[in-house]
């Protein structure tokens, strides 16, 4: 028993040290353990791994995807009306399966949360590694309560043991992820531990597009996520999950930045010069084409334009505002430009007013006219 006071003393000064968990984060618990309980239905156990919840909430059931509702709540054997993030809790399910809600099932709350079959991470293998890992080895990805198939593509041509680089994750069951998950990568004969890893983007684009920086700050991911979005942009609820922030966190992030916010979503700011450019360019096209035409069918415009329509109403309304695009009788024109006639239009002009006076109180019909 020497030095057991002591030592309780350096545990409960190491806790005190601990920073407090976000309060207002998304909640999320991993499944470990589901049962049924006589009376009360099915009731799943875990860690809550971040965020709070509160008896009779709404909340989504993944990767069925089911929304479930919380029917009673225990946290470390007590009944409570409220769960946070760092407790070891159950949460019984009101109308769900026991079968839908095992073992690496996942619980959140909000509609930022989705399953997903590839991931970007920063992805190491221990020293002691038996052999380097290439783009065919077959591995075991343990995250959360998950255990999956898995398939890793690093930048290079292998990761040998030892080295730590940007990779990407495919795995063979969705996974529920969110940027900074830490996971473990087990592989081997016989099977053991031999890397492991930090999520940096749950939701990685199905092709790649580039390799992320590796312990790439938020602020750096947010413009990486922009860059490959492009004129698609990156839904404003989903940042929490892709950039690992609460959303108060991510909201000032995105108001720190330079980034262009239309409706819900987000673009990377050299996108709004790039499509300002390509509205001027088909309006002065359009003029050119059709000289007589005063305005262009916004609606055409937009059609004109590789972009989904918020991105291009947004370029749209900005260049009303400074003036070198205006807006008469629903469709859209070059500032300074009047609709005027070619000189063939002219000659036709002179030729149909030329017609009807000669035809006095007896005018030509449009066919007579059109074949004159």
């Amino acid at each position: 028993g020497a030095g057991l006071d002591e030592l309780r003393r350096a545990i409960a000064d190491a806790a005190q040290r601990l920073p407090t968990r976000a309060a207002e984060d998304l909640f999320r618990m991993p499944v470990d353990r589901a049962f049924t309980v006589r009376g009360t239905g099915t009731v799943v156990t875990g860690t809550v791994w971040s965020g709070s919840l509160v008896r009779d909430a709404t909340i989504r059931l993944f990767p069925a995807g089911d929304i479930v509702r919380v029917r009673g709540l225990q946290a470390h054997g007590h009944a409570v009306e409220r769960i946070h993030a760092g407790e070891r809790a159950a949460v019984a399910l009101a109308g769900v399966e026991r079968d839908r809600a095992g073992r690496g099932a996942v619980l959140v709350s909000g509609e930022a949360w989705r399953p997903s079959t590839v991931l970007r991470a920063d992805v190491a293998l221990l020293d002691d590694a038996a052999r380097p890992l290439g783009p065919r080895s077959r591995v075991r990805l343990h995250l959360g309560t998950s255990e999956v198939g898995a398939r890793i593509v690093v930048q290079g041509p292998t990761l040998g043991p030892g080295e730590r680089r940007a990779g990407r994750i495919v795995v063979d069951e969705a996974v529920v992820a969110r940027t900074g998950d830490r996971f473990v990568l087990r592989g081997g004969s016989p099977v053991g531990t031999i890397g492991g890893g930090v999520v940096t983007d749950p939701f990685a684009p199905a092709r790649s597009r580039g390799w992320h920086d590796v312990g790439a700050s938020p602020a750096q991911s947010l413009r990486q996520l922009l860059r490959d979005a492009g004129s698609a942009g990156v839904h404003v609820a989903e940042l929490p999950v892709r950039l690992g922030l609460p959303p108060d966190a991510a909201g000032a992030l995105v108001a720190d930045s330079d980034a262009w916010c239309v409706e819900a979503r987000i673009f990377a700011a050299e996108l709004q010069p790039v499509l300002s450019a390509q509205v001027l360019a088909t309006l002065a096209e359009y003029h050119r084409e059709r000289p007589l035409d005063s305005v262009a069918p916004r609606q055409w415009l937009r059609s004109r334009i590789r972009a989904p329509q918020a991105p291009v109403d947004g370029v749209i309304e900005r260049l009303l505002r400074s003036g070198e695009i205006a807006s008469e009788q629903g469709g859209l024109r070059r500032s300074g430009f009047v609709s005027v006639m070619t000189d063939r239009q002219r000659t036709v002009a002179d030729a149909v007013i030329a017609r009807l006076e000669e035809a006095g109180a007896e005018p030509p019909t449009l066919d007579e006219l059109a074949s004159a």
